[in-house]
């Protein structure tokens, strides 16, 4: 956020954040209007752009907002992981189904600023998205027992691994929700069973084990 948005008062704040999130969740960033934001959130033009400094500026103000709604929802769940890094993986990836549910908004802004960057705006995604990704890897390997992995082996490489494969997942169902009009959260669970396929794999690997 600018710091000139964090001086608005919090109700007026909140405001104009669930009417920019509604507007650039449904048509992204491109496509989005701020006549339509400030309309919805009662407020002037000239007023949302002396606050934000822009429509990019407010649109990374609202997807920083997004991610750090994300981080608390799941280190309000992760004390309830287990402490296998392959079933950790497969639950954190499962919890965005419940994301989804409970902020559908929030989530679309994620996934389209994170799957589909918009160019002009790709250095400044890129910066939130390294940020969220150190932040959230102290969370996501905390309590881990790695007893059970090779010698030699590095657990943050295998999670890396993890989540690359569930990031690629996700673009490719989101590919397929766009091409087929459904819904996101209807091509969810398939993301979910074709990343249990994956992690079996990886984790037990594709060759019969030698004789």
């Amino acid at each position: 956020m600018t710091e000139v948005g964090a001086q608005l008062p919090n109700q007026k704040r909140d405001q104009i954040f669930r009417s920019a999130l509604r507007e650039f969740a449904e048509k992204g960033y491109e496509s989005a209007s701020t006549n339509s934001i400030t309309d919805e959130a009662g407020i002037s033009k000239g007023l949302l752009f002396h606050y934000f400094g822009s429509k990019k500026d407010l649109y990374l103000s609202v997807l920083d907002h997004c991610v750090r709604y994300y981080q608390a929802f799941y280190e309000h769940r992760a004390s309830e992981f287990s402490s296998d890094i392959f079933d950790r993986m497969l639950q954190a990836s499962a919890l965005k189904i419940e994301m989804l549910r409970s902020s559908p908004d929030t989530y679309r802004v994620l996934t389209e600023a994170f799957v589909n960057t918009p160019g002009d705006i790709g250095f400044e995604v890129l910066e939130i998205r390294k940020k969220a990704l150190t932040e959230g890897f102290a969370t996501l390997c905390g309590g881990l027992d790695l007893s059970r992995l090779r010698n030699g082996i590095e657990p943050s490489r295998v999670l890396e691994l993890l989540m690359a494969v569930s990031e690629a997942l996700i673009s490719k169902y989101i590919a397929v929700q766009q091409a087929s009009g459904k819904m996101l959260l209807d091509v969810m669970p398939a993301v979910i069973d074709e990343f249990r396929e994956a992690i079996q794999i990886i984790k037990h690997g594709a060759y019969e084990p030698d004789m």
